[in-house]
């Protein structure tokens, strides 16, 4: 008597003969009835599933909710109900910048700086308050030299941190603390102090600019 596979929905997904071996209806190879060597098959099939049909090209005859790891990009996949697969965030938990192959659109959370980043396609950029690729404004803490931890807000723009807002006392970042342009704050920000922080940067420049009534100190 043949078999009638059916997927959660009760759709039928294959109808099995006895003594044949089903190898079209989806991924694995499903035996019928009296199936010869039908235990080979079986143990193939757990292998399949427990290392998601990894490979570099995506299984055959995959079904809708079927994972896949593509070990060409060590991305994982799954295959959706319009015929495509798709790829599931990639996260690194990791204190420095994760190492091997990187993909567009990777996630770090940088436990350094308790700040999540992703990856462009060439290095990372940290996930702000209207991140884009023009810049960034991220909320993060960095250490100071006695390992004290401080709340800031870091602007990023072009590429270049320009400047930061803190509300702590004077502080020195720490000589590893690193700013979301990859340089380090000791380069451009000896010291943070209370308020606005302006880029110490003698190529730049930067200054305030615009119109006052008079300035503290002008």
């Amino acid at each position: 008597m043949a078999y009638t596979i059916t997927g959660r929905d009760g759709t039928v997904i294959a109808t099995i003969s006895d003594g044949t071996t089903d190898t079209t209806s989806t991924t694995l190879s499903l035996p019928g009835k009296n199936t010869t060597n039908y235990g080979l098959n079986i143990n193939q099939n757990f292998v399949n599933l427990l290392t998601n049909f990894s490979g570099g090209t995506n299984p055959e005859n995959a079904l809708p909710g079927q994972v896949w790891f593509d070990n060409l990009t060590n991305r994982l996949k799954y295959y959706d109900t319009g015929g495509n697969w798709r790829i599931s965030p990639n996260l690194v938990v990791s204190e420095t910048t994760p190492a091997g192959s990187q993909s567009s659109g990777d996630f770090w959370y940088d436990t350094n700086s308790s700040t999540l980043k992703v990856y462009s396609g060439s290095t990372y950029a940290s996930v702000g308050i209207g991140a884009s690729g023009a810049g960034s404004i991220t909320a993060k803490t960095i250490d100071d030299t006695s390992g004290t931890a401080h709340s800031i807000m870091e602007f990023l723009v072009g590429g270049k941190t320009m400047f930061i807002m803190s509300a702590d006392s004077v502080f020195t970042p720490s000589s590893t603390a690193t700013q979301d342009d990859a340089t380090l704050y000791t380069a451009n920000f000896p010291t943070i102090k209370a308020g606005m922080n302006l880029r110490q940067d003698t190529t730049m420049n930067p200054r305030y600019h615009g119109i006052a009534s008079s300035a503290e100190y002008a």
